[in-house]
């Protein structure tokens, strides 16, 4: 029996969620009656259509996926139609879904074993309560992302439909999909998705063991490639995993609006652990071909001399699987934004140790931590006292200044502190007169810290900034 390979990563299309099919159908309208279509042909059309600048590198591959284009490598390779697209533009909308719900359900990992889950339940399904569930059969997804991709994209399809915000149900159509396209009865084995952590391990510690094994299995290079797709996710990038002959391994977006950046991402296999000849040519190819703003490539380790030199010259940077691991968990103790992670990828050639900036913000965690726990026990020192005036910002940095031993504040920091403090989101503050008066308590103020941290998680995402 020949085995299948799955598609790894799943990536959205423009138009919003619930759009999807929309947007596949435009496409294929816009391209049918061209002839000698290329990628920049496309980008500029979806950059017309979408305003999609960015995020255009991205929906290619998509297309490519789900079976309805050809897409040969290189910037100026020709994009074609496919025959299942030219049947899909001969079909109604209803038997045109049917056509790529079917190619989606059986050709991307993780899907069948999605619809037989929300065919079991006897209720919708939240997000987290799919990704929880699902997560010891894929234990290297250490994030809802791909999920969420695809409950998405089975919603567009009419096999899920959204009940609210992130938890969906299952529809007639999909009951008929789940029957016809039961799950594996094993996972898939081509030693990319599965890792040798146990179930219910950590999954910081998971991702970094799985990427220290797949680093050194130069016979699955796509289980590198997976390992590093899911490492960018964590980061909080957006992440489409491509692979094959020509192209990229990965790529990588920060949506963050003007800012925006995105970068190529080649994975570096290698038994011995090392990298000692390196083609930067081609992986400035690939930056190219993806109007990439950077190039990285991630291996075990390299070697010194000409690659590193080399690597620099061409405005390449190399990130060995030690610095990577340093960033995870780094991110994981005190996570950073976008803009600031942008500073790593403007190092050229080898990245030794992470950047001063990005090291820096293990010490604010503990700063800002300690600011906001001293701020509140100072008012509640100020009160045993018999103090029970309003105190403003300026009353505040004095009196830290000579109470708390040891421990200098910036002014604007306090100020900056208690504005937040006083916001309604967080309310442990409350302005009085000229200044402030403490109306909860540091237990308080962290329990509600914390469930605003779970009400953010559980809000519906919105489709990435292009």
């Amino acid at each position: 029996m020949i085995q299948v390979e799955l598609v790894q990563s799943l990536f959205s299309l423009p138009g919003g969620k619930g759009n999807y099919l929309d947007a596949v159908y435009e496409f294929l309208v816009w391209l049918e009656p061209r002839t000698a279509t290329t990628r920049d042909d496309a980008f500029g059309w979806f950059q017309e259509r979408f305003n999609a600048v960015k995020s255009a590198p991205y929906y290619l591959p998509v297309l490519r996926d789900l079976g309805v284009i050809e897409l040969d490598r290189g910037r100026n390779g020709a994009i074609r139609l496919t025959e299942m697209a030219r049947t899909l533009l001969r079909s109604d909308r209803a038997e045109g879904a049917r056509i790529i719900a079917e190619r989606f359900t059986t050709g991307f990992v993780a899907n069948r074993d999605i619809l037989g889950l929300f065919a079991a339940s006897g209720h919708p399904l939240g997000l987290d309560e799919v990704h929880q569930r699902l997560s010891p059969r894929f234990p290297s997804w250490t994030t809802a992302t791909q999920i969420d991709f695809r409950l998405r994209w089975f919603a567009s399809l009419g096999l899920l439909e959204v009940v609210n915000g992130r938890t969906y149900q299952i529809t007639d159509l999909g009951r008929d999909f789940a029957l016809r396209y039961p799950p594996d009865s094993t996972p898939p084995e081509n030693g990319h998705i599965r890792t040798v952590a146990p179930v219910g391990a950590n999954s910081l510690e998971a991702l970094v063991e799985e990427l220290r094994a797949s680093s050194i299995d130069s016979a699955r290079p796509i289980r590198f490639e997976t390992a590093l797709a899911r490492a960018f996710e964590t980061l909080g990038f957006a992440v489409r995993q491509i692979g094959g002959s020509g192209d990229t391994d990965v790529l990588i977006e920060a949506s963050i609006g003007d800012e925006t950046y995105s970068a190529v991402v080649d994975a570096k296999a290698r038994g011995s652990g090392k990298v000692d000849q390196l083609e930067v040519l081609t992986l400035k190819d690939h930056q190219t071909n993806n109007r990439a703003d950077h190039g990285l490539v991630v291996a075990g380790s390299f070697a010194g001399g000409k690659v590193s030199s080399h690597a620099q010259e061409q405005g390449i940077t190399l990130l060995p699987l030690a610095v990577l691991e340093d960033w995870l968990r780094l991110h994981d103790a005190w996570p950073q934004d976008l803009l600031a992670y942008r500073s790593l990828f403007r190092m050229k050639g080898m990245v030794e140790k992470l950047p001063p900036d990005l090291l820096q913000v293990s010490k604010d965690r503990k700063r800002w931590g300690r600011l906001l726990a001293d701020i509140v026990d100072l008012f509640g020192e100020t009160y045993e006292s018999g103090l029970t005036d309003p105190l403003s910002a300026r009353e505040a940095f004095k009196m830290l200044v000579t109470r708390k031993r040891g421990v200098i504040y910036p002014e604007q920091d306090v100020a900056g502190v208690m504005d937040l403090l006083s916001h309604p989101v967080v309310g442990a503050l409350t302005r009085k007169n000229d200044g402030y008066i403490l109306v909860m308590s540091r237990e308080t103020l962290a329990l509600r810290l914390r469930r605003l941290a779970e009400e953010v998680e559980s809000l519906e995402i919105e489709e990435p900034v292009s």
